[in-house]
């Protein structure tokens, strides 16, 4: 089994909710990104790993020309509805389905930490990037900056280790983003941290949207049920609530800007 395989398997499974509540509590990190790199009209962006296609959407707005590659066909469906006039591809990161030289910037938000090997999916994305064309890496920042992080160690807890071929996990990335990126032919520019705030009117939706799709919950729902995996979220989950009944988990996100250096040939 390949990271490919794995995950679309384990991200095409709650896509509605993944759509609905979960996707958009990265905007902020989103919003960042278009606000850093911007997206001048006719700007051909690859998002790999889109997922249901909120971040294309966004860039679609700012007038950027769009494609998106994911692993998981049914959360692709979802992406084509949402941005019907951009082109979406069901493959792997670490074998990019495109000629090289294409595209002049390359996003991977939340995506490149879940390939078996980092190096092989940048150099990936450097082969289908023109000369002088940029790469957004966005991952977690370290665990202990993420309150999300106490549901994903109270889940992983419970399950048996990932097989060969399961890909990284949400933190794998945390640190050392530069120097991957530069071992893999880029030019790093800068590295910026974005805190986002995940937000959720109660206790059902928290659950709904935690759960909602990605190794850990999709592997916690086959292994010990959706009751277990529930009960394990609200009680990782009950120091976040606040006054009104809903919750509130603060995460921050990392995510590198790097070109490809026509020196680097």
């Amino acid at each position: 089994m390949t990271s490919g395989t794995a995950q679309g398997f384990w991200w095409g499974v709650g896509v509605r909710d993944w759509a609905a509540i979960q996707e958009g509590q990265v905007r902020e990190l989103y919003d960042d990104v278009l606000a850093r790199i911007g997206a001048p009209a006719g700007l051909r962006v690859l998002d790999v790993g889109c997922g249901s296609g909120l971040f294309c959407r966004l860039a679609a707005d700012k007038g950027a020309q769009v494609w998106g590659l994911d692993a998981a066909a049914p959360l692709l469906d979802l992406a084509r509805e949402r941005v019907p006039e951009a082109s979406f591809a069901l493959g792997d990161m670490e074998r990019l389905p495109y000629p090289g030289t294409v595209f002049d910037l390359v996003t991977g938000m939340n995506s490149f930490h879940y390939a078996d090997d980092h190096r092989r999916a940048l150099r990936e994305a450097r082969r289908v990037t023109v000369p002088g064309g940029r790469l957004v890496v966005a991952t977690w920042g370290p665990p202990e900056t993420c309150e999300a992080s106490a549901y994903l160690t109270a889940l992983s807890r419970l399950l048996p280790p990932l097989p060969d071929g399961g890909g990284g996990g949400p933190f794998a990335l945390s640190g050392g983003l530069a120097a991957l990126a530069e071992n893999a032919g880029w030019t790093p520019e800068e590295v910026r941290d974005v805190t986002c705030v995940w937000r959720y009117a109660d206790l059902a939706e928290a659950q709904r949207g935690l759960l909602a799709g990605g190794p850990s919950s999709t592997r916690a729902l086959r292994e010990i049920g959706w009751d277990r995996a529930a009960e394990v979220v609200a009680d990782t989950i009950a120091p976040f609530r606040v006054v009104d009944g809903g919750y509130r988990l603060r995460n921050v996100f990392r995510y590198l800007v790097a070109t490809n250096d026509l020196r680097k040939g």
